[in-house]
Parts: C-alpha cells; structure tokens; sequence
C-alpha cells in the first residue's frame, strides 16, 4: 500500500504530475471503451457515478500493481510507474480480479448446492456418459477468437512469424494442429473486423457465440464486442 500511496512522491515537477495525470485518464478511457469499467447512462447521477466508479477502479487498479511490482521484483519508480500504466496493464489486472470473483462465486454456489442436496431439496447432478455431444468449431473461429482477445489486449498480430502462429494454434486446437491455424490466419488477417459482413463470412451465423466460447477472457471480449457493436 505505501507505493500506492505514494505513487505521485515519484514525480518532481508539475509537468511530470500532469503527464501522469493524462497517462492514467488515458488508460482509463481505453478501459471503458474495451468494455473493461462499467459506464452508467440514463439516470440523474451518471455523471457522478461514472466518475467515482473510475476513480474507485484507479485506486484498486494501483493496488494491484504495487502487488505486481513486487511478486515480479520490479522496482517501483517514475519510469516502470509511466511504463505499466497503460491499457495492457488494465485489461490483466481485470482479467485476473474476473479469475477470482469467478472462483469465489462458484465456491459459493456449490456450498449451497451441498446444502440443499443433504437437507433434501435437491438432487444430486446425474454424471454425464461419454455419448455428451461436444460443440466443434473450425480454425477460423479459433483465429477469431485469438484476434478478438489481442485487440482488447491492444496486442499486435504476430503477421510472418509462423512458428509462433503454429504455437499459438497448438495450444489452442489442440497438437498438431498449429500449422492449420497459421494458414487461416494468413487467410483472414487482411478483412475488416469491425465489419459484420466479414465476421458472418468468417465464421458464419455462429461467429460471436464461438468467439466467447474460445476465448480465454470471454466477459472482457463479450464486453468488447458490445462497445463494437458486434
């Protein structure tokens, strides 16, 4: 907490305070345009709301990177505080407070269900047999979902770099797959992602739902897609 709190002691001029200033305001209007801070309309407070609930996501945002300087040894000072304050920052720190509200949500529902199944108002889930059909999609939805994900990151496409591609598409599909991937990334790179035409001709009727479904952070890219209007 003490380098949360100090966070400005690192700065010595009005000009360096402004400069981080406008880096923080910056990274948190990236935030709620990748769907990544909630944005209240259609009430009398909105403005006020917004506002404050910004600020309370910047306090706890600067929390957890004091946490994360220190578990990966980084020292805090003006140069590493202006080099991690920025939307790639952000969208991890949402992505892993996600992990755990998630955790503690399931954990939750499943003491209750514990509950209800011993005092008898509820049965018990029935195992599944192997015959539980298994929604199958295609490299391009995988390739999609991949390309969703960097840019809510604000990742850059590895574009040439084939061995990483295929790594990507190992890890994604499955082994042995990578090479498939790379080449429906290269077929897909150069459309237009904020047309919906294009992601239809893609992907098909089932585009968004398979993107959600494949991506390693659905809510953030769900939220994303929302903010695109997709």
């Amino acid at each position: 907490m003490g380098m949360v709190k100090s966070l400005r002691s690192w700065f010595t001029s009005d000009k360096e305070e402004k400069e981080f200033f406008n880096l923080q305001m910056k990274m948190l209007t990236d935030a709620k345009e990748a769907g990544l801070i909630e944005v209240f309309e259609n009430r009398p407070d909105a403005k006020f709301l917004n506002v404050a609930h910004s600020l309370a996501e910047l306090a706890c945002f600067r929390e957890w990177l004091a946490n994360y300087f220190k578990a990966n040894k980084i020292k805090p000072n003006k140069e590493t505080i202006l080099k991690h304050t920025n939307i790639d920052m952000f969208a991890m720190f949402y992505n892993e407070r996600l992990q755990i509200r998630n955790k503690v949500k399931e954990e939750k529902e499943k003491r209750i269900k514990g509950i209800r199944i011993k005092s008898g108002l509820e049965q018990p889930d029935k195992p599944e047999n192997n015959k539980t059909k298994i929604k199958k999609y295609s490299a391009k939805h995988y390739v999609l979902a991949y390309l969703f994900e960097c840019n809510v990151k604000g990742e850059s496409y590895p574009i040439g770099n084939k061995k990483e591609l295929e790594r990507i598409g190992n890890k994604r599909m499955g082994a042995g797959k990578g090479n498939r991937f790379y080449k429906v990334f290269n077929e897909v790179i150069n459309k237009d992602l904020n047309a919906e035409k294009n992601l239809f001709e893609i992907g098909g009727e089932c585009w968004r739902k398979a993107v959600i479904e494949l991506s390693e952070s659905p809510e953030i890219v769900e939220n994303y897609l929302k903010s695109k209007q997709l």
